[in-house]
């Protein structure tokens, strides 16, 4: 269904879009495939795009990471905002994992907009998926945050945790991400 890749093809009308607004996403609650959005639908709501980054293929159809801006009002009786939380289990896992990566795309990108090495603005490479620095010659990727999740049991019962963070009665398997140098 996904098919990664790091070179846009030309636009087509056939484009989809995974559209983040402030961070949040922004997802169609009359569609099963809810965080996808067709290129038409995104022209027809004249969302300005702050930024775009090509994630991939999704039904060998061009996707895009969308970012829009703070101003547009999509419409509240079709579109929803909210952090990806809000499409868990209304998706398959292939397209819940592909709007994560598209968020994380985004994310890196607007984090490396300028050099950490000289302060000079950054240019996206057009052979792979970097930033480049032309004046010092610093190049940046998308980082890689290597995590653990763990399921603890005993006989039948199973140990689960609750966030504070998370809305009532959710809970997950013990997870946490690994620091270089740590087993």
């Amino acid at each position: 269904m996904f098919r990664a890749d790091n070179i846009p093809p030309p636009p087509t009308s056939q484009e989809l879009h995974i559209v983040f607004q402030q961070g949040q996403l922004v997802s169609d609650m009359r569609s099963p495939s809810a965080c996808l959005i067709a290129c038409t639908e995104v022209e027809r709501g004249g969302w300005r795009e702050v930024r775009r980054q090509f994630v991939g293929y999704w039904e060998e159809r061009p996707c895009y990471a969308v970012e829009i801006d703070p101003g547009e009002q999509p419409d509240p009786m079709q579109y929803q905002r909210g952090n990806l939380y809000h499409i868990l289990g209304r998706v398959d896992d292939q397209l819940f994992a592909l709007a994560g990566r598209a968020q994380q795309l985004l994310d890196w990108e607007r984090d490396h907009q300028f050099c950490g090495r000289c302060g000079a603005p950054m240019r996206a490479d057009q052979q792979e998926r970097a930033m480049r620095c032309d004046p010092c010659r610093s190049i940046n990727y998308p980082r890689i945050a290597p995590c653990v999740i763990v399921l603890i049991t005993r006989g039948e019962e199973l140990l689960l945790a609750r966030n504070a963070n998370f809305p009532q009665p959710m809970y997950s398997t013990l997870a946490g991400f690994i620091e270089a140098g740590e087993s």
